[in-house]
């Protein structure tokens, strides 16, 4: 957690950042997690950026990305 943004800077072994993307998106679509912009900044280095919605707890956010993503795997 960086200020109010979720920051992932690893990957689970049989992930990848368009598949992780994708799996938060559809959390998101089920209203499982609310966020307002999911950012690549991925290039040497894995860096996939979270910006919760305003207002929505940034660890419940984070608790959120465990329950109903790829980041559990």
């Amino acid at each position: 957690i960086v200020d109010r943004k979720l920051i992932i800077r690893e990957l689970p072994a049989t992930t990848t950042t368009e598949s992780l993307i994708a799996s938060i998106e559809k959390a998101a679509e089920r209203g499982k997690i609310k966020i307002s912009s999911v950012n690549d900044y991925t290039s040497k280095n894995v860096e996939i950026e979270i910006v919760p919605m305003r207002g929505y707890d940034t660890e419940k956010a984070l608790q959120a990305l465990y329950m109903y993503t790829d980041c559990s795997v």
